[in-house]
């Protein structure tokens, strides 16, 4: 029975060697013995830390509220109704002190004497880190109250708790509730409990794999863990694993939870359905060959995934439809399609425009397609590389691909790697270009130094006789400093004014960071 339902009381503290009042007062029932401490402290000038209250014999907690306290266990104490009367111990306050700082984890169980230690110290600690449990001594391990500390904290102190609490309902209890993968160091007359079991799979569904045989086979048990986790299934009771709503609901969580149910409902089309849908149309790799070559299916799956054609059977790979859906999800699924589709100009230039890497597995005919191989260079001008000769070439293909990337220009054909519209766009991109130019154009002033006003160490791919000019020197030791000396004829290299400048632009380069 808890206590009468009274608005207020009158609450009596006395003190515990003298048992003389140390302060009285009207209070609501609902008071927690942590802010009746917080009034003995404004009352008395007693630190929090120092204040042990019991009733009776009773240590109470400062997160007990009065009105929780059952009224007979009061009444044994002599107290009516209308008065609740508790003691106040006050402890040493080196011991209060030391008490705080495990608590708040500013001292360390670990760096304590074990002969220092007991249940009240640990405790404090534990409440902080539950994990410290692993540093007391053998006989505080084995406190039920200790442990329920620490495991309600971090429930894998479950761990170091004695074997007799790692068999107690109440603390294992707890610890999955808080931690639900600690159910691995519970004992295993535990794991047949099914209110432990389930609270453990509720949060995780993988950690079905510790549960006893029975509860593996528990119908309802195994669907809250397939529901959390569908993975769950691979640790189900083999007739679960064919129980249709058990598997409806794992693959519907997890998609890979497939491979796991029975091989007669791996051909049932809605499970199959639910499994590509909720993995992204990855489940594609564990179906039977049945399912691969169901078309509807196989279009949702390459519709989520277009990489998962590479799974199909050859004809669905040649299914117009179906790989023009494949490659408009991911252009690189044009790798798995047949070599006449490889070949189809739609379906060439539809994976391109969706990833220009595809072009490297186009077809030689699709590689030399001018419209194709430009859809691909103005997303990533590299991949100039994998067009064919006829198209490295082409003036407007080479201009897009330096455009987005300047040293597309390696790719390029010999003619317009000599072009000097062509080098400047690439040289605008990437100054650094100007290695692939060809070498009438790297011997010529103008093209030089567009390269230089971008970046200074473009000199190093000038050819000889501009290394030799002043001009294009001086321009790129005013970006670079004295490093692109080494770039330099031997004749500027010996050059006073030359070297005054470059030592000047060291040193403000050295001031600015640069």
């Amino acid at each position: 029975m808890m206590l009468p339902a009274q608005s207020s009381l009158t609450l009596v503290v006395r003190a515990g060697l003298s048992a003389e009042v140390l302060c009285r007062r009207s209070s609501d029932r609902n008071i927690s013995v942590s802010e009746i401490k917080q009034w003995i402290q404004r009352s008395e000038g007693i630190p929090l830390c120092e204040q042990r209250l019991l009733l009776g014999a009773r240590h109470l907690n400062d997160e007990e509220q009065i009105s929780d306290l059952n009224s007979s266990c009061m009444n044994s104490e002599g107290v009516g109704d209308d008065v609740v009367e508790v003691t106040m111990l006050r402890i040493d306050p080196s011991r209060a002190k030391m008490l705080n700082h495990l608590s708040c984890g500013r001292v360390k169980l670990q760096h304590l004497e074990q002969e220092q230690l007991d249940n009240e110290l640990v405790r404090a600690a534990v409440s902080w880190d539950g994990m410290s449990l692993r540093y007391a001594p053998e006989q505080v391990k084995a406190d039920h109250r200790v442990v329920l500390v620490a495991v309600s904290q971090n429930g894998f102190a479950l761990q170091f708790a004695h074997d007799s609490l790692q068999a107690d309902s109440e603390i294992v209890l707890a610890a999955v509730k808080r931690t639900p993968r600690a159910i691995q160091f519970v004992d295993a007359l535990l794991l047949a409990n099914r209110t432990i079991v389930s609270a453990a799979v509720g949060s995780c569904g993988e950690m079905l794999k510790y549960a006893s045989p029975d509860l593996m086979a528990d119908r309802e048990l195994v669907l809250q863990a397939v529901q959390n986790d569908g993975m769950a299934l691979a640790h189900a009771s083999e007739r679960l694993k064919g129980d249709k709503d058990i598997v409806l609901a794992a693959v519907k969580k997890c998609g890979r939870a497939l491979p796991h149910a029975h091989d007669w409902l791996l051909n049932e089309r809605d499970v199959v359905y639910n499994a590509l849908l909720s993995s992204n149309g990855t489940a594609v790799k564990h179906c039977p060959p049945s399912v691969l070559r169901d078309r509807e299916l196989m279009l949702t799956a390459v519709e989520l995934d277009g990489l998962m054609l590479e799974h199909l059977p050859s004809s669905l790979k040649a299914d117009f439809d179906l790989v023009l859906a494949a490659v408009s999800e991911t252009g690189l699924a044009l790798e798995f399609a047949s070599e006449a589709l490889k070949n189809d100009r739609q379906v060439a230039l539809a994976a391109v425009e969706e990833h220009g890497a595809a072009l490297q597995h186009a077809t030689s005919n699709m590689k030399n397609d001018k419209e194709v191989v430009l859809a691909a260079v103005q997303k990533q001008g590299h991949l100039l590389e994998h067009a064919g000769q006829s198209v490295r070439e082409d003036n407007e293909v080479v201009m897009a691909a330096v455009m987005q990337c300047g040293k597309a220009l390696a790719h390029a054909g010999k003619s317009l790697r000599g072009d000097a519209s062509i080098v400047l766009a690439a040289i605008q991109q990437d100054p650094m270009a100007l290695e692939y130019a060809s070498m009438e154009l790297q011997n010529d002033l103008a093209i030089v130094l567009a390269a230089i006003a971008k970046s200074g160490w473009a000199l190093r791919h000038a050819g000889l006789s501009i290394r030799n000019q002043p001009d294009a020197v001086i321009a790129a030791l005013k970006d670079c400093g004295s490093c692109v000396l080494e770039y330099v004829s031997p004749e500027l290299r010996e050059d006073p004014e030359i070297l005054a400048l470059a030592y000047h632009v060291d040193g403000l380069l050295t001031e600015t960071g640069g």
